[in-house]
């Protein structure tokens, strides 16, 4: 059983005498060096390996075999894929580096390459301190629109990342660089899947795999009031996982005392981790889960990296992600679609008026430019997504998206010390999902004839229902439970709901409303922008403008400043590169 153990491992070709000296120094962590005859060659890492070899896997259900997958990506044949199993791996031997990204591009690689040097790591910051690379105006841009940079681009000029099942073979030999095309998940999981089954066998082989697979281990499940956390809960009953759950957040905010009443009546075994004054700590653990998470985390949402380092570490965690964006079709938070994205693809703006709308506070002359390269690169891709080509657009964008970037910081951070199941990202569920033309492959709330809340988690009721009566009549955060929205027809659902919520509301009056207090961690991110300054990439049209975009400050500067630092070992420390 995998997990990634804080392991980050880099290769390095190179012919250039100055980073021979540079990596000379860095012997605490060589693994091999001298590989390749003619090069300068070295591999890197802090994880205790014999070998020159780097693999994470999530969903691990013993489906898979490391070897005979690094064997077929050495010899150019396309690996077979496991049916759940998720894996990524960089390994040098018979003197070819390969590295492969996992299905979803989540564990990725990212890498550069020029006249004297080729290198690749699992860390951007890695990659680019090696090869000194600046900030990457188009992937800024990107960043801006999409919340994160887009297809094989990272936040540096010249590093890049591999995708979605993608892989790459460089031969130390003959210096030659092969890349295999990134999958098509939208083809793969929608429009021509193969192996698909009924869902609840899809569910049961998922599970009982996972069972196998942890043995003796505690399973843990991170419970919200939602309905994917939900799911996952009657089903780790089903199959005999009895798990440990855990909430995060505050005593006196509603949702704690929604879970409460579910785990004292059902009498399910339940922590809360507290999370109240967590702010104190905000800086230092940004600049952690930046650095795990390759950039890729809200300063907003670092209180995620606090509740994982809680969590025991010989347990196995199970959560719900994906389940809200792909079983259901529903845009859980903003962090997933930004809303000038929505804007675009829903047809109320063209691209240049969100981006003015958006980002006014940003100077004339740099907003032009973004608007004119994103219509150049991304124009067609942003369809209305009321259409035929919008909605496959989107499917596209979503399926690649949403684990690999949205998310990624999150299970990155998750898997560093735990074994990590993430369901709805079992490509065998969604597959079942999916060919009942649910979720993510029959329509979004985006559209304008999105089927509602309800229907939506018609799937996730029928899951719960085959594995878990009590989890079935159990109340959800929305006001209803499973059993009532396979039931009631939605003009009733809107009449309990509202009667629901007001009672909620009396009773609740009292609480806190978020997991955490919003207005801390805001003045912690304002005081972390002001001590490392506005960075230069990014034109304000004002230094009164700060506030309106301390998210997108507060990121470039922990990235610029993280690409400074130690080559391999502890991301926290200060020591240069």
């Amino acid at each position: 059983m995998f997990k990634n153990e804080n392991q980050r491992y880099c290769f390095v070709a190179t012919r250039s005498e100055d980073l021979k000296n540079r990596l000379d120094l860095l012997d605490m962590h060589l693994v091999a060096k001298g590989v390749a005859g003619a090069r300068y060659t070295y591999f890197f890492s802090n994880a205790n390996v014999p070998d020159p070899a780097f693999t994470t896997v999530i969903n691990d259900q013993e489906d898979y075999s490391v070897e005979e997958t690094i064997q077929a990506v050495r010899s150019g044949r396309t690996p077979e894929h496991s049916y759940d199993s998720i894996i990524s791996f960089g390994c040098l031997g018979e003197r070819l580096f390969c590295c492969a990204a996992d299905f979803w591009g989540v564990n990725s690689h990212y890498w550069a390459e020029n006249d004297e040097t080729f290198c690749c790591s699992n860390d951007v910051f890695l990659v680019a301190g090696l090869q000194r690379s600046s900030l990457s105006r188009e992937s800024l841009y990107e960043y801006l629109f999409f919340l994160a940079p887009m297809r094989a681009r990272t936040w540096f000029e010249g590093v890049k990342t591999l995708r979605a099942d993608q892989t790459l073979v460089y031969d130390l030999a003959n210096h030659t660089l092969q890349l295999s095309e990134p999958t098509d998940l939208a083809d793969e999981l929608i429009y021509s899947p193969s192996g698909v089954m009924p869902l609840n066998e899809s569910i049961d082989r998922f599970f009982q795999g996972a069972k196998a697979s942890i043995r003796d281990r505690k399973a843990m499940l991170c419970l919200s009031a939602g309905s994917d956390s939900r799911t996952v809960l009657s089903c780790l009953r089903r199959y005999g996982l009895h798990p440990m759950t855990y909430s995060f957040g505050r005593p006196d905010m509603w949702e704690t005392h929604d879970i409460m009443k579910v785990v004292k009546k059902y009498d399910i075994p339940w922590e809360l981790v507290d999370l109240t004054g967590f702010e104190n700590d905000w800086e230092v653990l940004f600049r952690e889960a930046s650095a795990w998470s390759n950039g890729l985390v809200n300063p907003f949402r670092v209180h995620y990296h606090a509740i994982y380092n809680r969590i025991p570490e010989e347990t196995s965690l199970f959560e719900g992600i994906c389940g809200s964006e792909f079983v259901k079709g529903i845009e859980a938070i903003g962090a997933m679609v930004s809303s000038h994205h929505a804007w675009t693809i829903k047809g109320n703006h063209t691209i240049g008026e969100a981006i003015d709308s958006r980002f006014g506070f940003l100077e004339s002359d740099f907003r032009s430019f973004m608007k004119e390269y994103l219509q150049d690169e991304f124009g067609d891709e942003l369809s209305d997504i009321n259409t035929e080509k919008g909605l496959r657009r989107y499917q596209s964008f979503a399926l690649e998206f949403v684990p690999s970037r949205a998310f990624a910081g999150l299970i990155q951070l998750s898997g560093r010390r735990h074994s990590v199941f993430f369901p709805f990202m079992s490509p065998g569920i969604l597959k079942s999902v999916f060919a009942r033309r649910c979720g993510l492959a029959g329509g979004v709330d985006l559209r304008d004839d999105f089927v509602g809340y309800v229907k939506a988690i018609q799937i996730e009721a029928e899951i719960a229902k085959y594995a878990d009566k009590e989890i079935f009549e159990s109340m959800l955060d929305k006001n209803i439970s499973f059993e009532e929205a396979t039931k009631k027809p939605a003009l009733a659902y809107v009449v309990i709901r509202k009667a629901r919520s007001l009672r909620k509301k009396l009773e609740y009056r009292n609480l806190f409303r978020g997991q955490v207090d919003v207005a801390q961690m805001r003045e912690r991110v304002r005081a972390f922008v002001a001590k490392k300054g506005i960075s230069e990439q990014i034109e304000l049209s004002g230094s009164s403008q700060v506030d309106k975009c301390l998210k997108e400050l507060a990121n470039l500067a922990v990235v610029e400043d993280l690409a400074k630092y130690s080559l391999i070992g502890n991301r926290s420390d200060n020591q240069a590169t």
